[in-house]
């Protein structure tokens, strides 16, 4: 059996980017979703104390014995990993984290750092770590922090590419690595589950309206992986605006994501745009290359903290790494 205690294990994990069946996917329908070349990085460092010590780049430290874990912003999803792996710790270790991105760009950081956390916890306790066991306890654990969660950006961070993803029945379908997508940020974020309740409390007083809605986005999610599987990205931009239609009757849109998606719509070589994930914020995916730092198109724009994200997919999984001796 290897030795862990003096390793330090590294894990890369890819954030993603929801390209289809936001909402539908909470109610059993198809949602696609991608990895992309923006990663989190996380090291592992067994220490020779009973302590734990967290840092992570612009978020800050946090620190208590071994004994004592208890789960606060903001790193509740790393806690909450390693609450469930407590009794199984015998020395303390450092946990560092480094982020490619934001958590404020949508890019689905906390399925992210669940993941990697994940995986350098158990393979720190020589656990097994195959694709479906990470990605089974990452759901939970998500779920468990925010009440909520599909697990589509987990499916993505842990098998990588394009994945077209059903919560129940589990299904998780890699479908491809090229895909032509430009990202723009709209500004501002709002936390997912603030989006779901409202759009469940719309759907409670609208059932009849919000099924169909609903129904037709899981079928925006079938076309579109059709559309991806015979590399057809002008019926992939088709697709992507009649679910962003969708999305706007569900209230998800607002004047900055309309004005970047009709603006996005007029560039040569662009299929299609709408918004990906939860809505009222986040980010415009657009199928098609547009062209670097033509996002903002004004000083209104600007002051909105509208940007351009440069990204491409990641063909890349999760990855760890044990190999250097503290």
């Amino acid at each position: 059996m290897i030795d862990n205690d003096n390793k330090i294990i590294k894990v890369r994990v890819p954030g993603s980017v929801m390209l289809t069946g936001e909402h539908a996917v909470l109610r059993g329908h198809l949602a696609v979703v991608a990895a992309v070349d923006r990663y989190i990085n996380l090291q592992l460092l067994p220490n020779d104390s009973a302590n734990i010590h967290i840092e992570a780049d612009g978020i800050g430290s946090w620190f208590a014995p071994l004994q004592d874990l208890r789960v606060e912003k903001p790193f509740q999803f790393v806690l909450t990993v390693l609450k469930r792996y407590q009794a199984h710790f015998k020395k303390g270790f450092d946990i560092v984290i480094q982020s490619d991105f934001s958590s404020q760009l949508g890019l689905g950081s906390s399925a992210a750092v669940t993941v990697a956390t994940l995986l350098a916890v158990r393979r720190y306790l020589q656990l097994d770590a195959d694709s479906k066991a990470i990605f089974i306890e990452a759901r939970e654990v998500i779920r468990e922090v925010q009440g909520m969660g599909s697990g589509a950006d987990v499916a993505a961070s842990v098998y990588g590419g394009v994945v077209a993803y059903r919560a129940d029945p589990l299904e998780i379908k890699q479908l491809s690595s090229l895909l032509p997508l430009s990202l723009v940020y709209s500004g501002k974020k709002v936390a997912t589950p603030i989006v779901v309740n409202q759009v469940n409390a719309w759907a409670d007083e609208n059932a009849e309206l919000s099924e169909k809605i609903f129904t037709a986005i899981g079928e925006c999610s079938a076309q579109a992986s059709r559309a991806i599987q015979l590399k057809n990205w002008q019926l992939l931009g088709e697709i992507f605006s009649v679910q962003q239609a969708l999305m706007r009757e569900l209230h998800l849109s607002n004047d900055v994501l309309d004005e970047i998606i009709e603006t996005a719509n007029t560039i040569p070589h662009v299929f299609g745009a709408k918004i990906s994930g939860s809505g009222l914020g986040d980010c415009v995916v657009v199928v098609g290359k547009v062209p670097d730092g033509y996002f903002p198109i004004n000083e209104l724009q600007e002051r909105q903290g509208v940007e351009m994200i440069n990204i491409g997919l990641s063909e890349q999984s999760k990855q760890v790494v044990l190999n250097e001796t503290c």
